[in-house]
């Protein structure tokens, strides 16, 4: 609990660009100024690979479809972050009234080099997701998302390389 601690019970304010679809946190000035050190040597690991704050929820709880497209109409948004590729495909599967499902695959991939404890640690990642976002045309309000996502790695440090696998299946409805 005390990892959370200073992200419940707190306004975060963001913005959503109406065009793409990007959530984008308001930063202040003291965001990282009360951080507690912790001692946790990890601490950080997956920030180094892309971000895992506000704005991330956001975009999930937001998905804006482009304006012209059409049932089997696909396209594609790309990013780079903290060295890591991201490609997302759309394909706009149909629209029921004001609810279209869009279809999602993903891919990411990327490496980096930290240091831990006086020792460099490098860091390979890549990972394959396949899922479905149920959206309100109307509010761009998602009502349910799910994904299946392969991760695959390794962490090399000291001559020693130990590797990553995970799988994460995810269904979330949004009330």
């Amino acid at each position: 609990g005390k990892a959370f601690s200073d992200k419940i019970d707190r306004e975060v304010i963001i913005l959503i660009n109406k065009n793409s679809g990007k959530a984008t946190l308001e930063k202040k000035e003291d965001d990282n100024a009360n951080k507690e050190e912790d001692g946790n040597p990890l601490e950080g690991l997956m920030d180094s690979f892309g971000s895992s704050s506000e704005d991330v929820s956001a975009e999930n709880i937001f998905f804006i479809i482009p304006k012209g497209k059409k049932e089997g109409d696909i396209w594609i948004d790309s990013s780079t972050n903290n060295k890591m590729k991201e490609i997302k495909t759309y394909t706009l599967k149909s629209i029921n009234g004001s609810l279209a499902t869009v279809a999602l695959f993903t891919t990411m991939a990327g490496a980096n080099t930290m240091e831990m404890q006086g020792m460099q640690m490098d860091i390979t990642l890549s990972s394959k997701t396949e899922g479905e976002i149920l959206v309100d045309t109307k509010t761009s309000l998602v009502k349910k998302r799910n994904s299946v996502m392969d991760l695959t790695g390794a962490i090399d440090m000291m001559g020693q390389s130990v590797p990553i696998s995970s799988k994460a299946i995810i269904t979330v409805d949004y009330n």
